[in-house]
Formats: structure tokens, sequence, C-alpha cells
């Protein structure tokens, strides 16, 4: 079903019934730059189509169902539902600094199965549609033009494996990046990824400005097929290979994100596994705090004196080395916590907003 991020098909219902096109060009700023509600932006068409446009595009594939604002540290996670009845989460950061991100999905669920993560014990329901990609934007971008807050970075690092819904993750960006429509720049991007080392380098070359990460979480196979097992597909030295080539293709650095697991992956040993394998490549290392998944998984956050051997140690190595602090832990909405529905303990560690900024029932 065609929607209102379809570009070509929209274009041509303004030709095919001879609406000037200043007309559609003004209804793409009202909705994707100053994110005006939809009711309002077809207002700019003349009056005998505007139910047909809006019956023909539909504006907002997605419902929303909670909007989840954390007492601590000001995380919006807002879940969303399909037209088939699923569940999506994404998430608002405010960052202390003033900026403000969005960490999006790519799909219901996740086949990668990751220990530590929530999404992955749920397994793979499906892919989203490319307009339910965008859509996780445009109603994140409604929710903050309310606050007179504006975007500034897109993270793909919600629910889903991007590389497994690739052709969806390349067709919204094309949308994201569109000057006809929200016009990001590709530098605001960010995909997460396992790592696919084929993709990994055919995606550098087809988007050679939008940044990437690696889930690493170790450099010691045997340790990261333990708690990724689908990156047992995949050998460390692929990965390192296709990271030196995407680096020389971007000319910029890929983020390994790293989640310190007490006595997995926060060893003297794995330490140095880990500055064996960054040592002389275009990247980076982001540490990142476990985020516990409110059941019994036998996986237990690294102390602080782990986080300061590794970053003095990366520092002394010469490794570029950032800590990640977590938010929306209190709503479950930190790396590795999403997972398709609220939790029965949630509602007491967060509040509730009025949905009306972002809700719209209408197509």
């Amino acid at each position: 079903m065609a929607t209102i991020h379809d570009m070509d098909e929209v274009e041509m219902f303004f030709r095919e019934r001879r609406i000037e096109r200043d007309l559609l060009r003004g209804l793409r700023n009202d909705f994707y730059k100053k994110h005006l509600d939809c009711h309002i932006a077809v207002q700019r068409l003349p009056e005998e189509w505007r139910a047909p446009f809006r019956l023909t595009f539909p504006f907002h594939p997605l419902t929303l169902a909670e909007c989840q604002e954390s007492r601590q540290d000001g995380t919006t996670k807002l879940v969303l539902s399909t037209g088939d009845g699923e569940l999506v989460e994404t998430v608002v950061l405010r960052m202390s600094s003033g900026r403000t991100s969005l960490c999006l999905s790519t799909q219901i669920g996740c086949a990668a199965g990751c220990v530590f993560c929530a999404t992955g014990k749920l397994g793979l329901r499906r892919n989203l549609e490319a307009s339910e990609i965008l859509d996780q934007l445009a109603l994140a971008n409604r929710l903050l033009a309310a606050e007179g807050r504006r975007l500034r970075n897109v993270m793909f690092m919600g629910m889903g494996e991007p590389f497994h819904n690739l052709d969806a993750v390349e067709e919204a960006i094309a949308v994201m990046l569109s000057p006809a429509c929200f016009a990001m720049s590709p530098r605001r991007l960010l995909i997460s990824t396992f790592g696919i080392p084929d993709t990994f380098v055919s995606f550098a070359q087809a988007h050679p400005q939008v940044r990437l990460a690696l889930s690493l979480h170790s450099a010691r196979q045997e340790i990261r097929a333990r708690l990724m097992p689908v990156a047992a597909r995949h050998s460390l030295a692929d990965l390192r290979e296709a990271i030196l080539e995407a680096g020389r293709i971007q000319g910029q650095d890929t983020m390994l994100e790293y989640a310190m697991l007490a006595g997995v992956n926060d060893t003297q040993e794995s330490l140095g596994a880990l500055m064996a394998f960054v040592r002389g490549l275009p990247a980076w290392v982001n540490l990142i705090e476990y985020n516990p998944l409110g059941r019994e998984d036998g996986l237990q956050g690294s102390e602080e004196k782990a986080f300061v051997m590794f970053e003095e140690e990366l520092k002394q190595a010469g490794i570029w080395v950032t800590r990640r602090r977590s938010l929306g832990r209190g709503i479950d909405a930190a790396c590795g916590q999403l997972a398709r529905a609220t939790r029965a303990g949630e509602r007491g560690r967060a509040t509730t907003r009025d949905a009306g900024a972002v809700r719209d029932r209408g197509r």
C-alpha cells in the first residue's frame, strides 16, 4: 500500500490531476519540516482532492499505543501499534548537552538472539516496512516540535538488525535524506549492526557518509559467539577486513560497541584481545553499561573499576574510547531492553504523557 513517503507515486497523483506542484512542495514542507498534523498539511490541496489524497496516501501507518517518560533522565519511549496489531518501540533521547537523538527500530523482534538483549529473546516476528520505519521519525519529530526541540541524530539501534531488512532500511534512508522530505544530513544517521562483512562494505559504498557501528562485545571469537549466536557465522578476521575497507571508502571511523559484562568480557585477557583487534583500525571503542532485562539471565554488568581499567589502557594504547551512559533504563528503554510490550512494574517508574502531541488517528 502506498503512503505519503512514496515520492514518485505522490508526484504522479499531482500530475494526473494537474494540481500545482507548488502545493505539493508546501504540503511536504508542512509535514516533513514543520512537523504539522496531516489534517493541516492537506489543507493546501484543492478541497475536492483532500480526502482522496489522504485515502490514497496514509500519513501514519503506525498508531501510538503508549507514550512513556522517564522521571530520571527525560527519555521518552513510544510504543507503537502496526496495522496488523504488532507492537514496536522507538526511543527519544534528550542528552544533557541539549542534543536530541532518536533510536528507531527496523524489525519487530530480532533473529540475532543476543543473550544480553530483550529483543533478541523474542525471535523475529517480521520486518518493518520502510513507511513504518519513517513513521517513527515523523511521530518523534512532532513530539519534539511541540517542545520546541529539534532532532539532531537518528540511530538505527532499536529493535532488529538493520542489515536483515536492508531494502526497507535503504528506502527509508532515501526519504530521510531527500531535500523534498526530511532533508537530513547523512552524517546524522548511524546504522548499528552485529556485522555481515560483505553487507558492511557494500553499505559503506552505497552510503559513504552514513556512520556505521559494529556490535562487537568481545574480540574473542568463542565469547562473542556465545553472547551473539549469529556471530558464529562470521569470523572476527573477516569483520576486521570489512571495517578496514569501510574506513577506506568512507574516510570515517566505525564505532565498536562493547557492552561490559562482569567476568565475561571485562577481564585483562579480553582487554588484550580488544586492543589487538582495534589497533590499526579506523575505529573507536564505545563502552556500554549492561542494562538488566528484568529476568534471570546469568549476566551482570561490570563494576566501575573494570570500566576504568578498559578506558585507561585503551587510551594508553592510543585507541579512542568513549563511554555510553544509559538513558531510559527506568522505563525499559535503554540499550538491549526493547521488547515489544510494557512491563507490569514499569508504570511505577514512569509517567505517561498525553499522547495528543504525536497521535494522529486519521490518515
